[in-house]
């Protein structure tokens, strides 16, 4: 029998969207030297869930697919950078533009996983210490970007627990096939889900 896996799920932004955060982290190793989330590919991470059984994916994907058929893609706006911090050090990210159309929709996408709620991002530089910080800050805290793209996918990423290979791969990725306009002028008035106690919420995660 395989033993256990971890998944990550994310969504992505658009390829050109990757380039420049690809490229602003190159600019940041140009200046502090290298940094967790170096050559982590950007994304959004919904939510890492680790050391699962083999048959544990699949009932999730079938409810997924159900749910997600109900709901639209949408489309994201990139509005500046923020801040995260924990401790001594920081992470500095691209922030999203949250509306009352995007909060209900991540509302839902919450619902189909019983996560709690969370604060969408694209991370740049993960985890860097506070000098380090201090270096980056000023080149990204009054920098405009302002960039749409859309999300029509969940992405569902499966690595080995235990094995040489930490690389994560693409186990299947989910559509969003809902449409549009019955989803939106639908009135959203459903209480949040409890948590699922065993998640690890705040995690950033790298990619490949």
């Amino acid at each position: 029998m395989k033993g256990y896996s971890d998944y990550l799920f994310i969504l992505s932004p658009s390829d050109g969207i990757i380039d420049k955060i690809s490229s602003m982290k190159r600019f940041c190793a140009g200046i502090v030297g290298g940094f967790e989330s170096l050559h982590s590919k950007a994304h959004i991470t919904v939510q890492p869930f680790p050391r699962k059984k083999p048959f544990w994916i699949d009932p999730v994907t079938t409810k997924l697919e159900k749910e997600f058929s109900l709901i639209p893609p949408i489309t994201l706006q990139i509005n500046g950078f923020g801040v995260f911090t924990s401790g001594d050090n920081a992470t500095i990210y691209a922030r999203l533009n949250a509306t009352p159309a995007t909060d209900d929709w991540f509302k839902d996408v919450r619902r189909s996983l019983k996560l709690k709620k969370f604060e969408p991002h694209i991370t740049n530089a993960r985890s860097v210490t506070g000098q380090h910080f201090k270096q980056l800050w000023p080149h990204f805290r009054n920098r405009d970007w302002n960039e749409s793209f859309l999300v029509d996918r969940l992405t569902i990423l499966q690595r080995e627990t235990i094995g040489h290979d930490r690389n994560w791969k693409v186990f299947k990725e989910v559509p969003f096939n809902g449409d549009p306009d019955s989803y939106y002028l639908k009135h959203v008035n459903t209480p949040e889900v409890a948590p699922v106690t065993h998640a690890h919420y705040g995690e950033q995660v790298s990619l490949f």
